[in-house]
């Protein structure tokens, strides 16, 4: 919820279509698509695949706190690496 208003304040659209697994982003739909494939081959490729999505998720959230001093943003951003 957070990140919708972020998304609504500053006039982003929101990459998510609202049905699962369906992304406007051509590049976020691909990389689902390719770990939602390599997690169906074993319970250790599900494993990897999630742990990925982590990894880049903080890596990318750190990336993008160093390019923003706005407080609200980085309030959001903290709370997501929190979680």
């Amino acid at each position: 919820a957070a990140v919708l208003t972020l998304l609504d304040w500053f006039g982003i659209e929101d990459p998510a279509t609202g049905i699962a697994g369906e992304y406007n982003n051509e590049t976020l739909q691909t990389l689902y698509d390719e770990l939602s494939e390599k997690g169906k081959l074993s319970v250790e490729e599900a494993l990897k695949a999630g742990a990925f999505i982590e990894e880049e998720d903080i890596k990318d959230l750190e990336d993008l706190m160093a390019e923003t001093e706005n407080e609200d943003i980085l309030l959001v951003y903290d709370n997501l690496q929190r979680g």
